[in-house]
């Protein structure tokens, strides 16, 4: 997975995410960061934000482009330009 981040211009980070755990009404993403800086990442998401997650990708799915970024054989480096 990579990612980026505008405090640090157009570095690109690479990372994976290592779990998700409920504490009361929020779910915590963990993401370990592991190129060029070594991160733990935590994302709260209450309910309201799993929905608008869920949509987005149910809407990409009935599209086609979800399944077209998962399974194509290109290297997704080279491909991302400006995201």
């Amino acid at each position: 997975m990579w990612m980026r981040s505008p405090g640090l211009g157009k570095t690109e980070l690479s990372g994976h995410f290592e779990r998700i755990e409920r504490k009361e009404k929020w779910l915590i993403l963990h993401m370990r960061i592991t190129d060029p800086v070594k991160w733990h990442v935590r994302a709260a998401l209450n309910f309201k934000t799993v929905m608008r997650c869920a949509m987005i990708i149910i809407k990409h799915v009935f599209l086609g482009s979800f399944f077209f970024v998962l399974f194509k054989k290109n290297d997704d480096r080279e491909t991302l330009q400006d995201f």
